[in-house]
């Protein structure tokens, strides 16, 4: 969690998520693009249970 109190972690503040690639047992993959330089990247979601 930021420190701004929202859910989104501070990193993802540095990309927009484009589509959802795929979801599997641990998590999601995302397409993503970086907002300093245009980027596209994969960035993967992995849950972590409690």
């Amino acid at each position: 969690m930021s420190a701004s109190g929202s859910s989104k972690p501070r990193y993802m503040e540095k990309y927009n998520r484009q589509k959802l690639i795929g979801t599997g047992a641990f998590g999601q993959a995302w397409l993503v693009q970086s907002k300093a330089d245009g980027r596209q990247l994969v960035m993967k979601e992995i849950k972590i249970s409690k």
